[in-house]
């Protein structure tokens, strides 16, 4: 037996109630971690509930991580990590370092039916080369989806590209075509950034550490310089800009005439509560140059980008393009438009949304149990979350890690100097909100935690 309060006539709804008793349960230690819930069944004829009300109440408890639903084995409370389940090398790995979707989040249905009704009608335009700039109904597209982020964009200034990759290897060619010899980049940022800025002659030079010192950087700038910043969501730090600091930061840009590239990668991908807009979206956006994707999270192979770019830069880098790989697939860039059309491009990145939250909750639930000593940030949005690991390098962390079956990628491959770096990065892209707080466990006993 298992007795639960119920306020019937309280408005509360009734899963709510199963699920914050049994939370307090669980905090107060009454149910130590391992216990073994009733089933569904026994307990919704227990409380005189239907089966749905308990299945909700356990689902709710799964995603912060309280319990752990074990298909006909039954429902175990977590509460603090239990050896139980903690996976050893040589079993399945679960990856928190890979930014590859998991299947779910992967608008199959979607996809395939676009692609019938394409091949069905449409099928030798599909097949064919594209102009460098990209297709004009979608390029025409683009600029009213960016639109509704309140970006104001010209469609002529758009720019599709092969991901965004490619896409920032032909802004950086662009760039330095047109005169830019420094990138400056955060201490700590994407690191593919910063290769590929060096492989285009570019100097690679650091902006301060702390954000609030970046508008005092830039007012020594010159139009010989470019910026590169991850504003929302940033990878690896899952941080974001603040509103004031986007507007000072853009305002120095104005005065000095340096570029801004906006890498906004997941910016689709906000859940937090507080919305935060574009850089490119500010009335100061005069020397922004936007990235955008929404295939990150939702397809990445099949290599989908653009670019918002100036006047003064489009031609540059539309040449760029023509010699170095033409058009982007037609057939991805028709798939991209239906799926815009048809509606179901939102309907995918409202459930990649859901999802992301419901993962990130279970995971900075678990880390706050089992690590209250370790500091992080839980994101707005994105799939990355920065964690800091005291007195314990982040290479050495990830590698025991890894010995218990999770993988995490080291601070230190961020790291623009190279630097010993006490942090991990963790991706929420590929394990479902089930296998998080389980990987966290397993966590804990790789750094000595338990």
């Amino acid at each position: 037996m298992l007795e639960i309060p119920l306020h019937r006539e309280s408005g509360t709804a009734l899963y709510f109630q199963v699920a914050e008793h049994l939370r307090r349960l669980i905090g107060s230690g009454a149910l130590p971690p391992g216990t073994r819930l009733p089933g569904t069944r026994v307990l919704s004829e227990e409380l005189d509930v239907s089966r749905t009300t308990v299945m909700q109440a356990y689902a709710l408890l799964e995603r912060d991580g309280a319990i752990r639903l074990q298909g006909r084995s039954g429902a175990f409370v977590l509460g603090k990590c239990v050896e139980t389940g903690i996976l050893v090398k040589g079993e399945e790995i679960l990856d928190l370092a890979s930014g590859l979707p998991s299947m779910d989040l992967v608008p199959v249905k979607y996809l395939s039916r676009a692609l019938r009704d394409i091949l069905g009608l449409s099928a030798e335009a599909a097949l064919l080369g594209s102009p460098p700039e990209g297709l004009e109904p979608l390029r025409r597209a683009l600029v009213t989806h960016a639109a509704a982020r309140g970006i104001p964009a010209s469609w002529e200034g758009l720019l599709v590209t092969a991901g965004l990759q490619e896409g920032l290897s032909t802004l950086l060619k662009a760039l330095a075509i047109s005169g830019t010899r420094t990138l400056w980049v955060e201490p700590l940022t994407y690191p593919d950034a910063v290769l590929m800025a060096r492989s285009e002659g570019l100097e690679v030079r650091c902006l301060p550490g702390n954000p609030a010192d970046i508008p005092e950087c830039v007012s020594n700038m010159s139009p010989l310089d470019a910026l590169y910043l991850i504003p929302s969501f940033h990878n690896p730090l899952g941080r974001t800009l603040p509103l004031n600091l986007r507007r000072a930061i853009l305002a120095e840009t104005v005065r000095k005439g340096a570029w801004v590239i906006e890498d906004d990668a997941y910016g689709e991908l906000r859940y937090g509560e507080e919305s935060v807009p574009a850089l490119k979206s500010l009335p100061e956006a005069e020397r922004v140059i936007y990235m955008g994707s929404f295939s990150q999270v939702l397809f990445p192979g099949l290599r989908f980008g653009y670019l918002l770019l100036s006047p003064s830069l489009s031609e540059s880098a539309g040449a760029v393009r023509r010699i170095r790989t033409g058009g982007a697939s037609s057939l991805v860039q028709m798939l991209v438009l239906r799926l815009i059309e048809s509606g179901n491009l939102a309907r995918a990145l409202d459930a990649a949304r859901l999802q992301m939250s419901i993962r990130m909750e279970a995971l900075t639930g678990a880390l706050s149990r089992e690590f209250p000593e370790y500091p992080f940030s839980r994101p707005e949005g994105g799939i990355y979350l920065w964690l800091g690991t005291p007195g314990l390098d982040g290479a050495e962390a990830a590698s025991l890690a890894e010995a218990r079956g999770v993988k995490l990628v080291p601070g230190r491959e961020f790291s623009v100097l190279g630097e010993r770096v006490e942090a991990v990065r963790f991706s929420i892209s590929r394990l479902g909100a089930q296998s998080l707080p389980l990987a966290v466990c397993a966590l804990a006993a790789a750094w000595g935690k338990r």
